[in-house]
């Protein structure tokens, strides 16, 4: 869904990632953001969980992107 909403061409340099251990992790593109979660996040509502848009790799030119 972020991708369809950013507008994403090349969307496989990019990924959803969050931090555990001051460590980024990226998400697959099919886990739900809830098996990677804190518990707390899962029984209180107003807890929050910060994921990243992030770049996963890096390209030599990005005229192509643009």
């Amino acid at each position: 869904m972020v991708v369809a909403h950013a507008n994403l061409v090349e969307h496989f340099y990019f990924g959803l990632a969050y931090i555990d251990d001051d460590e980024y992790f990226f998400l697959d593109h099919e886990t739900k953001i809830s098996k990677v979660a804190p518990d707390s996040w899962k029984k209180v509502v107003s807890t929050s969980f910060l994921v990243f848009l992030r770049i996963k790799f890096f390209v030599d030119d990005i005229s192509f992107i643009l």
